[in-house]
């Protein structure tokens, strides 16, 4: 159960570090904001995938 919990929380923790790396980018006026979004939805797939 604890090993579950751990791997929940690093996959958390990797989205949202995934979208405070999109804010910087939308503020910033960063080009590579479109690449962020697919990579985002990339792991947010995977995240459903794995855990609902």
């Amino acid at each position: 159960m604890e090993k579950v919990s751990f791997t929940v929380n690093k996959d958390k923790c990797r989205l949202h570090k995934k979208l405070k790396e999109i804010r910087v980018a939308i503020i910033s006026g960063d080009k590579k904001l479109p690449r962020l979004f697919i990579e985002l939805k990339a792991e947010q797939e995977r995240f459903e995938k794995t855990y609902l």
